[in-house]
């Protein structure tokens, strides 16, 4: 049943020309000439570059024009659904690694991400792990691979490789085969801006793919996803918060009166990968049910715009409530931690990395009660197939962890680097890693030095000090995962101890640190565009540097230039000691 809804979901992408990004991005394309042999689990197909939409996409859409005169606007792709298990030690997949539909096998499994495709599954239980993991039965992961195909002489052979796309949205490096023609000059640039859109076109057939798989994960929804228009059932009320994509405002629901929080994403300038983000959000969020994560309670996939509806979460900033609390002591601040330490640990044992751990995130339920917090947010969390196999650049700059800032592959250890901090903010109210500018900053965590002065750090026990340091390790693979962070000593310790620790300067630091972190956040900013037009004269004149660091646009600075000079800073300490 599983196989059968994934061939379902992904012939519809294939053959129906009026879903997808083709119809919608902006790069319109459709598919022709599909056909599916049912015993490999294998599609073929011709995509047709039709037409490309924008007021700044003229030299592009000049390009196609010329291919489109000359009869070069079709590819071919493959696209092969196969299975990988999870336990390899207990029983073989079926032959060639493919499931056929005949019934056979019965498959579990998530989808989410992998390099050169897509991993899938289709378990919708919404997070219900009993589908029969303990009877001896083998879980298994989907993988749908796509490849470009020789288009007779017309295409430059090969197996097509050289144009895959990670399914995260970007193009890998390798350089593509060049039909370079024999007209000279002309025709070699053509053929580029040729294999350029072919690229561009291909990522978003795939796209296209992982959507379709990642929908056949979604649970049945109360009242989403079932024909009736999100507007009939919920009223939108007062507006929370609002950014470039998405706006979360207070809703209603119109039969129970019910009131929740509603987070819609609107879809007219979304981009394709941000847009097949939002149903990773969705697929994870609906599998994660946990008493210390806010709840998806429905989902509404619209035209115009997604929306997603959550629990309302009315307690206010968690800072600001402490702040007003009439005491606040170790205890309270160790109560909190072990509620974020449950649901990271459930989290990650779910293969899920949050990727944007920060106390934003973490919400107060109610008035009433000062620790009930949930995590919430989830725009950036991803599945975790393997070790060290995340590459997607993002975070917030205070509590990102070295190696995202590094360009390292990364994990769920990531995560942890983020409590750590979050931990040490809760305890001393500041925040162990700082700098005038964001280089300073980024370059201050990848040193990832800190201290515990006696002003801040006189009235806390020795224990929470040794589960920061178990945190705040630059080596990912040394640093503490949640669980064993939940096993610590200061876990245990005796809450009439930790009572006796008051922290009433980390509570007035806590009580101003969203206002100190805006002004703090806006300095950095300004010495980030000065720093950035520096940065880009200099890189102006030394080209071999171009593409060894982040984008100047995911606010990142030069990886190799902070790894250059964290070696010169430590250099210099390591003398300034030893004198």
């Amino acid at each position: 049943a599983n196989t059968e809804r994934l061939v379902d979901s992904i012939s519809e992408v294939l053959v129906e020309g009026d879903v997808g990004y083709g119809t919608a991005g902006t790069y319109r394309h459709h598919c022709r000439d599909v056909s599916f042999d049912p015993v490999g689990c294998e599609w073929r197909a011709t995509v047709v570059m039709t037409n490309i939409e924008g007021d700044d996409k003229d030299d592009e859409r000049a390009a196609l024009e010329e291919i489109q005169a000359d009869g070069r606007h079709r590819f071919k792709v493959k696209i092969v659904l196969e299975t990988v298990p999870e336990h390899k030690e207990k029983k073989k997949p079926a032959a060639n690694g493919r499931p056929t539909l005949d019934g056979r096998p019965s498959l579990g499994g998530r989808p989410g991400l992998t390099r050169g495709g897509l991993i899938g599954g289709g378990d919708s239980g919404g997070g219900d792990d009993s589908d029969g993991d303990d009877d001896g039965e083998e879980r298994l992961n989907y993988v749908v691979r796509m490849e470009l195909l020789p288009e007779d002489d017309d295409y430059g052979g090969g197996d097509g490789n050289d144009l895959m796309v990670d399914f995260g949205g970007r193009v890998p490096s390798s350089k593509a085969h060049l039909n370079r023609g024999a007209s000279g000059g002309s025709a070699v640039d053509l053929e580029k801006e040729r294999n350029q859109l072919v690229k561009k076109v291909f990522d978003e057939v795939g796209l296209d793919l992982r959507k379709a798989i990642v929908r056949c994960e979604f649970p049945e929804f109360p009242e989403g996803c079932k024909g009736r228009a999100f507007r009939e059932i919920y009223q939108l009320n007062a507006r929370l918060k609002s950014g470039s994509f998405a706006t979360v405002c207070r809703g209603t629901h119109r039969a129970t009166g019910r009131k929740v929080a509603i987070k819609c994403v609107l879809r007219k300038d979304l981009p394709p990968n941000d847009d097949a983000a939002v149903f990773d959000e969705v697929a994870i969020l609906a599998s994660l049910r946990h008493r210390y994560i806010c709840p998806l309670i429905d989902f509404f996939d619209e035209k115009e715009c997604y929306f997603l509806v959550m629990e309302l979460m009315g307690g206010g900033d968690l800072f600001d409530r402490i702040g007003h609390k009439k005491s606040y002591n170790e205890k309270d601040a160790r109560d909190l931690c072990r509620k974020m330490l449950e649901a990271v640990h459930f989290m990650h044992d779910n293969n899920v990395a949050h990727c944007d751990m920060k106390p934003k995130n973490l919400l107060l339920r109610s008035d009433e009660d000062d620790s009930f917090i949930k995590l919430a947010d989830f725009g950036f969390a991803t599945r975790v197939y393997g070790p060290n196999t995340l590459t997607k650049q993002c975070g917030t700059p205070f509590f990102v962890a070295p190696e995202i800032l590094m360009r390292t592959p990364y994990d769920q250890e990531a995560d942890m680097w983020s409590v750590g901090v979050i931990i040490y903010l809760l305890l001393s109210g500041n925040l162990p890693f700082m700098g005038r500018s964001q280089r300073e900053l980024f370059r201050a965590i990848v040193v990832g030095k800190f201290d515990f002065d006696d002003e801040q750090w006189g009235d806390v026990s020795m224990h929470a000090k040794d589960l920061i340091r178990g945190l705040l390790i630059t080596d990912p693979a040394k640093r503490l995962t949640a669980k064993q962070a939940i096993n610590t000593r200061w876990m245990r310790d005796r809450a009439d101890m930790l009572q006796k620790h008051k922290l009433g300067t980390s509570q007035r630091r806590l009580k101003t640190f969203n206002a100190r972190m805006k002004l703090r956040s806006a300095m950095i900013a300004v010495n980030w565009v000065s720093s950035t037009q520096l940065l880009m004269r200099r890189l102006s004149s030394q080209r071999k540097l171009a593409g060894e660091g982040v984008s100047v646009g995911n606010n990142m600075v030069k990886s190799a230039s902070i790894k250059e000079e964290t070696k010169e800073d430590i250099k210099k300490e390591d003398k300034s000691e030893a004198n």
